[in-house]
This record gives C-alpha cells, structure tokens and sequence, in this order.
C-alpha cells in the first residue's frame, strides 16, 4: 500500500500464499509498532496499520492453529487469540478510520490478505467444535 514504511515493506515479503507472517517475525514486528496508544498520538502519522494489523493476524492465525502461543511474565489480557484481538485491532482500525475518509475501502482493496487471514481465523472455530446439528438456510 502507498502508505506503508519501509519496515512494512520488509514484512510484506515475509507472508506465505495465505498472507500469513512467521510468528517470530510477527510477534517482533507487533512488539515494535503495535502500540495503539503511539498510533493514536500521532507518532505514525500518515501510515497504514495494515502491516501490524496483518502481523497481529498472523498471531492469532498462530494461536489458534496451535502452532504458537503467548509466553511470559506479562501476558495478562493475552492469553488467547481473541483477547490479542481485542487489544490490538479495534485500536489500530480506529486510528486509521480517523486518518482516511476512504477507510473501508482502504480495507477492502489492501494487500495485506486481512480478509483471508480472518477466514483462516474463522475455520479454527469450526473446526475446533463443529455445529451439533446442519445449519439451515
């Protein structure tokens, strides 16, 4: 995207076919720009936070494929996919709603396969405790 910094750029290049970053590179990249609170005052204006968004994904894909999970003294408010979900994207997409008037679309035409790593989120629900009974149309 036009608004990315060049360390979103390095990032981009990491990603498999679904969009998906490596957890160590993600976790580290989330750990340097995550900052809700750094994007709200301004201290990254005029870039996109679909990079970390998509580095915040990429965990949470993680975590809920079982293949990474959150370690340390601080974890609290961490410890699942959803709360790292809670804490980091409704911040990030807020600043960024307010930074463009073009925000939906913005979300819908990025690079950054947002909506694919959500469907992977998604399937881990199905697959972890499948409907009793077939949905009805």
């Amino acid at each position: 995207d036009r608004s990315d910094s060049p360390e979103d750029e390095v990032l981009f290049h990491h990603r498999d076919q679904e969009g998906v970053i490596p957890g160590d590179i993600a976790e580290i990249f989330v750990a340097r720009h995550g900052r809700a609170q750094e994007w709200a005052l301004g201290m990254h204006d005029g870039r996109c936070p679909f990079g970390t968004i998509a580095a915040v994904l990429s965990l949470v894909v993680l975590i809920k494929m079982g293949r990474a999970q959150v370690q340390g003294i601080n974890t609290k408010g961490m410890s699942t996919g959803e709360e790292i979900l809670d804490l980091y994207i409704t911040p990030l997409l807020h600043v960024w709603e307010e930074q463009t008037r073009h925000f939906f679309f913005d979300l819908l035409e990025t690079r950054w396969r947002i909506f694919d790593m959500l469907e992977l989120i998604e399937s881990t629900y199905w697959d972890a405790a499948p409907p009793s009974e077939a949905l009805r149309a």
